[in-house]
């Protein structure tokens, strides 16, 4: 087995002195990539370590650990162990189990590497691999970018074994007299790559004598194609501002279409596709997404597009365009469809929608807006006194008449609290009053109105902005929605003649983030 022409080629091999993270479970397929990787480094200069993320999710799994360690020891491989109750974790997170060990395997990698300074995370994919996922992409009816399959390179995690097909793995542990550990799930019926594996590849086989280099050939050809697409998308994005942050303001989000006079002078015209440096040794395959972007100094949290560059590209492109920006925050591509995506595209002027991830959509004046949402404040017992509530300090006092507290001046740079103030009453009742953010079918029925309205309603047509109506403070009084802040107070909570009123004032804390919102 001669891995050194594919790594070559796709521009995997550290060089000399650097160090190469390898992910090692103890099956067959890791302690082959472990022992070749070793051997190679002794060669050639670099470094090897080994990680081992221990789910807890089987009886055996201590077992899988031990055998990873004495491996180890036996090459002399430093390894890096970490643990955690995946079960757990996808529960708390809403994941499901297949997705949360992934989520949390790749990220112990990823903060390992950074720990020891490796340049290179190298995991044990193969052939079967590839065709396996190219087969249940296509049956989750992907696109061109998933048929292209588990890419050889990304970023500085690379996969030696991707062209390997099983047996050559299982020839070179016989020739090296290499144990493994079986992981009984892989014979499990309820994992669906297992049954493709079991039921569908068989049959495959018989209709084709190798269905995985087929599949793998084909995949590669969609790549070369993909890279080439998105360098034809970013063009048309490149011709715009950058959402690269303005300085002094490190978190202000550009808007791509939007460019400042004074600014240097334009990309190349759209469909015109940057030119490649002539010195790179690694091929245009395998080269990152972000290699022929502008220079970003820092991650956004946000970032927008105009409707007019949208409409600049062909139709076929847009969606391409709108899955560049997204990655240019922190959300996996597994984690946004093909219908996250056509919904994007269809939001209409003051629409919100909301994507994987805690990212929030919305368009406003012909530009379409991608922000990482905060997490929502948890809800708040309401009791006399100051508190704070998310991005709001809540003043709460009892008043015979609706009159601020004693202590109000320069609460607001206005000196104004009439905007500030919600007056309710529980008509003298023991009651539950609680302060959160809103929910699917509040509403009010204003003093005047015909009838009850929803929130959702009455906040789009007092102008708030789509990202903060999530977090427009709902005051609720025995769990229900009794007033809500800028819109007002429901008309079975005004306050009687018996001169049992509450006063609520809340202010923004952040008095500018309110003037501008």
């Amino acid at each position: 087995m001669d891995l050194m022409p594919w790594m070559q080629q796709q521009g995997m091999l550290p060089a000399a002195g650097e160090t190469v993270l390898c992910a090692v479970s103890g099956g067959r397929d890791s302690v082959c990539l472990l022992h070749y990787l070793a051997s190679l480094g002794r060669r050639r200069g670099f470094a090897v370590a080994a990680a081992h993320y221990n789910h807890l999710m089987r009886p055996t799994a201590g077992r899988d650990e031990a055998f990873v360690a004495g491996l180890c020891r036996e090459l002399s491989v430093p390894l890096y162990v970490e643990r955690g109750d995946v079960r757990a974790i996808a529960r708390q997170e809403g994941w499901g189990v297949e997705e949360a060990g992934r989520r949390l395997r790749y990220d112990f990698l990823e903060r390992t590497a950074d720990a020891i300074g490796a340049s290179r995370i190298a995991t044990a994919h193969h052939l079967s691999d590839q065709a396996e996922t190219v087969v249940l992409n296509l049956l989750r009816g992907t696109g061109p970018e998933g048929l292209a399959g588990i890419p050889p390179v990304r970023g500085r995690l690379i996969r030696p074994l991707l062209q390997t097909p099983r047996q050559e793995i299982e020839a070179y542990l016989k020739a090296h007299g290499l144990g493994h550990v079986e992981d009984e799930t892989n014979d499990s019926m309820d994992f669906t790559r297992n049954r493709l594996r079991q039921e569908v590849w068989p049959l495959l086989v018989m209709l084709h004598p190798a269905p995985e280099r087929s599949i793998a050939r084909a995949a590669a050809i969609l790549r070369r194609e993909n890279v080439f697409l998105d360098r034809l998308a970013r063009s048309y994005l490149e011709t715009a501002v950058s959402d690269c942050p303005s300085a002094g303001e490190p978190n202000a989000p550009g808007i791509f279409g939007r460019r400042d006079p004074a600014a240097p002078s334009p990309a190349p015209p759209p469909g015109t596709l940057p030119e490649e440096s002539s010195k790179s040794d690694k091929p245009s395959e395998c080269a990152r997404a972000d290699d022929i972007s502008p220079d970003f100094t820092s991650a956004p949290t946000a970032v927008s597009v105009s409707e007019a560059v949208l409409r600049s590209a062909p139709e076929e492109l847009r969606p391409r365009m709108l899955r560049l920006l997204l990655e240019r925050l922190p959300v996996g591509k597994k984690d946004v469809s093909a219908a996250h995506i056509e919904a994007l595209l269809s939001l209409r002027e003051g629409g919100m929608l909301d994507l994987p991830e805690g990212v929030t959509a919305w368009r406003e004046k012909d530009v379409l807006h991608l922000e990482m949402t905060p997490p929502s404040p948890p809800p708040l017992p309401l009791s006399e006194g100051e508190q704070v509530w998310g991005d709001y300090l809540v003043r709460v006092w009892r008043s015979e008449k609706n009159t601020p507290p004693p202590d109000g001046e320069g609460l607001s740079k206005t000196g104004r609290f009439s905007d500030h103030i919600l007056t309710l009453s529980d008509g003298g009742k023991m009651s539950e009053w609680t302060l959160r953010c809103p929910q699917r079918g509040d509403g009010l029925t204003l003093p005047g109105a015909r009838g009850r309205r929803s929130v959702k309603r009455l906040l789009t047509e007092r102008g708030m902005p789509p990202r903060r109506r999530r977090t427009t403070p709902v005051v609720c009084i025995n769990g229900e929605p009794a007033a809500v802040y800028g819109v007002g107070t429901d008309q079975r909570f005004l306050p009687g003649k018996d001169g049992s009123n509450i006063n609520i004032l809340m202010i923004e804390k952040d008095q500018e983030e309110e003037s501008n919102g």
